[in-house]
């Protein structure tokens, strides 16, 4: 072979078993209520319960978990059925915050399935800057010092739901 052929081949080997390692790490690491993140106060408009305007202050001392979806989102509507059952079992305020769609949307899909959340409201660029929201689903949980101690971006399985964040919010709250 000549020399370009094998340099090539030889760059190609390093990047897979650098993505493999980089893969492997992201799925193996335990949860961990370290902070990933202080949020800065913020607050959005929400239309469920009512209309008004969240302040995040009014859940200082307190977890929640934090949804960001959209009923044209088919992995975010998947996901309401894991947040129902995740609500029965951890005593948490559920927020969704909607993100490029409308309130009747949201309205039309809960007249369907069960509405798991405390609030439902609307994103604003501050707040999708705030946490790091740039994709959908992606669900937050934060602390009682209005940190975020666990993010998830993207699908995730109902078996990742139970074996991740069920645990990880109970023992957030136990401590």
């Amino acid at each position: 072979m000549n020399r370009k052929i094998k340099i090539f081949l030889a760059s190609v080997l390093v990047f897979f078993a650098i993505l493999i390692i980089a893969i492997t790490s992201m799925f193996n690491s335990e949860p961990s209520l370290k902070p990933i993140k202080k949020l800065q106060d913020y607050s959005f408009e929400i239309f469920y319960p009512q209309h008004l305007m969240f302040d995040s202050k009014s859940l200082d001392g307190e977890y929640y978990m934090v949804n960001f979806m959209a009923s044209w989102c088919g992995h975010c509507i998947e996901e309401i059925s894991y947040i129902n059952s995740l609500k029965t079992k951890i005593p948490v305020k559920y927020i969704a915050i909607v993100v490029s769609d409308s309130e009747d949307n949201i309205k039309e899909l809960f007249k369907y399935m069960k509405n798991p959340f405390d609030m439902i409201g609307f994103a604003n660029q501050f707040v999708s800057y705030n946490f790091g929201n740039f994709s959908l689903p992606q669900n937050f949980i934060v602390n009682k010092k209005g940190e975020i101690i666990f993010k998830h971006t993207g699908v995730i399985s109902k078996a990742q739901f139970e074996e991740q964040i069920i645990p990880f919010l109970d023992e957030a709250i136990r401590e």
